[in-house]
């Protein structure tokens, strides 16, 4: 997706795109994928010649045109993986092939590229960060479907054997208690987080603006020890 100026007169889009997407959809993938998981291939198979719409058709307009129909209500997932853009055909690859071999997952794979960001934890830290997402509809894991978070687990164990360094989404569905998680992503930038956060905030301030997702990502400790020139050095900065 790509931003232009606008420029009055385009061909309406939403005739098209009606014919692309049904509100019904998801929820039926859903259920599918539950109870019958070795039809999913053959029902994407028939929606790729029907619904889906062909790899290099553009269609133009604005926001609400193009979402016109994004009113799903119920319950969701979202991963998002970012990893530099020199990895995204191996990432890509090994993504597919932890959701073919622990699925039926029921969720579309997405990509999209993000410019850098110089935050300490940012979760686009790379140059070039390729957004590699999957967004689907939750389901209630059973005899024929993996669960989300030892989908999750899988996924990003398999990454770290890889070798693909990558970052995860701190607004998404992610197994933050895999153990040295955090710093598989950041290095040393976590303990330097730390280290502004309780010199900024003192101990009281810290416990006060501390829960259980810091906590849970290893995040929420006090440094004692962190020198009180930091937010001095951190504020000369801006």
């Amino acid at each position: 997706m790509y931003k232009i100026p606008y420029a009055a007169g385009y061909p309406d889009p939403l005739p098209r795109i009606k014919t692309a997407v049904y509100r019904d959809l998801p929820d039926l993938m859903g259920c599918i994928a539950a109870k019958f998981n070795r039809l999913i291939p053959v029902l994407m198979g028939a929606m790729k010649g029907s619904i889906f719409p062909p790899l290099d058709m553009a269609v133009t307009g604005t926001l609400p045109e193009i979402f016109w129909d994004s009113q799903h209500a119920g319950p969701a997932f979202a991963i998002a993986m970012g990893i530099d853009h020199s990895r995204l055909e191996q990432a890509l690859e090994l993504f597919i092939q932890v959701a073919n071999t622990h699925g039926p997952i029921p969720g579309a794979i997405g990509i999209r590229f993000i410019k850098a960001s110089s935050a300490t934890l940012a979760f686009s830290r790379f140059p070039l960060t390729c957004m590699l997402e999957m967004d689907g509809i939750s389901w209630t894991p059973n005899g024929n479907m993996i669960s989300l978070q030892d989908f999750e687990s899988r996924l990003f164990e398999a990454f770290r054997s890889a070798g693909i360094a990558f970052t995860l989404h701190w607004g998404k569905n992610t197994a933050w208690h895999l153990p040295g998680l955090i710093n598989y992503m950041y290095g040393d930038r976590d303990d330097r987080w730390m280290d502004y956060r309780s010199a900024l905030l003192g101990r009281q301030y810290c416990d006060l603006f501390s829960n259980d997702f810091l906590t849970r990502c290893g995040l929420a400790s006090f440094r004692a020890n962190a020198p009180a020139s930091l937010v001095a050095n951190l504020l000369s900065e801006l």
